[in-house]
């Protein structure tokens, strides 16, 4: 269930309880003596009419008079006849009813006699006899059936309790098919009430990759007014701290620039001697973890929207270090990324391949609208347990890959801050011979 969206689990709710509805609702017509039937009647009354009109068949005149007064005091109105009274319609549904029943009851055996089932309007004098249902529909049955060798028609009014039957199970599939619009229509109106709540997290997603707030309209119920209202104002107070941060590091690197820079010129006038070289070495790596902080900083601030073609960027990283970099070469391929990101990503992993596995093998593929960049080296490897630390901000392994190396321990932590910013991911794997596979995904740019 973790995995089933917020509308879809409210439509199961809705959905759910309606067919629990549907279901007693069946139960109760199928715990009727014989059950629903498609022909809208009982499969005994159909049995009983065939048994009327065979027995009618076999009858000499005189008994039959008193087979019709029998009947008639019975749950039956019978009335023998000449002439065939003329059909009547009521409209489609009671058409199509009277049509089923005609079917139900020629399946009886007596198929190939002239046969029909009309529906009569109600009249004052017959409105008190028919039950509600039957006064419900205005309506009640009338079954005409031929006699053989043309001795007559056997007119048939069934009493109320067959009228209720029939008009209860057109109720119920019309239930059912209210049921179904009812459970449409909540569907419609909870997908319209949740529909502020996907703008709401996609506001929110664009917002952690780009850090520029997206004012969303406040709208939907009023728990779901103060819920955006909330969100609209923590997007500005996080986008204001970020602007903030960016003024604070650029005042400190322009500060610290100044002053590192002061103090290697003075350096640079000290006599040669190994504690003035310790000492230039101490300034240039405070230097670099300046820089590197401030690049930090800015990957974890901003995204921008440019495109790169990264098989030509990769040949202007490769022709800087022939020698340690393995690059085929690929046809144009353009990234959804600048370059200046870009660029700074793949420096960093192609200069940790080169200074802990002494040279790094770089491919490239694309498919299904994303490019993966592989840079694979001869290194130590990376441990299991310790392929999602190494990204943290100064996390060091306690292995070769350590300060003797030098570096400041930002590098990987900006390459997965620019990652973040511009949907990409990044898995480490082991090679095959020893060493690792850094693998990059980043979305393809789209057409032009």
């Amino acid at each position: 269930m973790g995995r089933i969206s917020l509308p879809v689990r409210l439509v199961l709710i809705v959905a759910g309880a309606l067919f629990l509805l549907q279901m007693v609702a069946l139960a109760v017509q199928l715990s009727r003596d014989d059950g629903l039937t498609l022909g809208g009647i009982r499969p005994s009354f159909a049995r009983e009419v065939a048994g009327l009109v065979r027995l009618f068949d076999r009858l000499p005149p005189r008994r039959q008079a008193l087979a019709l007064e029998f009947l008639n005091a019975g749950r039956f109105s019978v009335e023998l006849v000449q002439e065939a009274p003329p059909h009547q319609d009521r409209g489609v549904l009671l058409r199509f009813t009277a049509s089923s029943i005609a079917r139900r009851i020629a399946d009886e055996g007596i198929a190939a006699r002239r046969l029909d089932v009309s529906y009569l309007p109600n009249t004052p004098d017959t409105a008190t006899q028919r039950g509600p249902l039957a006064n419900l529909f205005g309506s009640h049955m009338r079954i005409t059936v031929a006699l053989k060798d043309n001795d007559g028609y056997l007119v048939i009014v069934p009493d109320s309790e067959v009228d209720s039957f029939v008009f209860g199970s057109i109720l119920t599939v019309a239930g059912g098919v209210f049921g179904l619009i009812v459970l449409l229509v909540a569907v419609l109106a909870v997908l319209r009430e949740t529909r502020p709540l996907k703008t709401l997290a996609a506001s929110v997603d664009a917002f952690g990759k780009s850090a520029v707030p997206v004012e969303l309209e406040e709208r939907g119920a009023p728990e779901l007014r103060t819920l955006i209202r909330a969100t609209n104002a923590m997007q500005r107070q996080i986008a204001a701290l970020l602007k903030n941060r960016a003024l604070i590091l650029a005042g400190l690197s322009h500060d610290l620039r100044t002053q590192v820079t002061r103090l290697r010129l003075r350096l640079e006038l000290l006599d040669e001697g190994e504690t003035r070289n310790k000492a230039i070495t101490d300034v240039e790596a405070m230097q670099a973890l300046i820089e590197e902080t401030l690049a930090f900083a800015s990957a974890s601030s901003s995204a921008d929207g440019g495109r790169t073609d990264v098989a030509k960027l990769l040949d202007a990283i490769a022709a800087l270090s022939p020698d340690a970099i393995d690059w085929s070469g690929h046809p144009p391929l353009v990234l959804a990324i600048g370059e200046t990101p870009l660029r700074r990503l793949l420096d960093n992993l192609v200069q940790n391949a080169i200074k802990y596995g002494h040279a790094a093998d770089v491919t490239v593929s694309a498919s299904a609208g994303t490019a993966s960049i592989a840079i694979a080296d001869r290194g130590p490897g990376i441990p299991t347990a310790e392929r999602e630390l190494i990204f943290e901000p100064f996390y060091r392994l306690e292995t070769s890959r350590s300060r003797e190396h030098g570096g400041t321990g930002l590098g990987l932590a900006i390459v997965r801050q620019i990652l973040d910013r511009h949907s990409g991911t990044i898995t480490i794997t082991d090679r095959a011979g020893g060493g690792s596979i850094f693998t990059v995904t980043l979305p393809l740019a789209a057409s032009a």
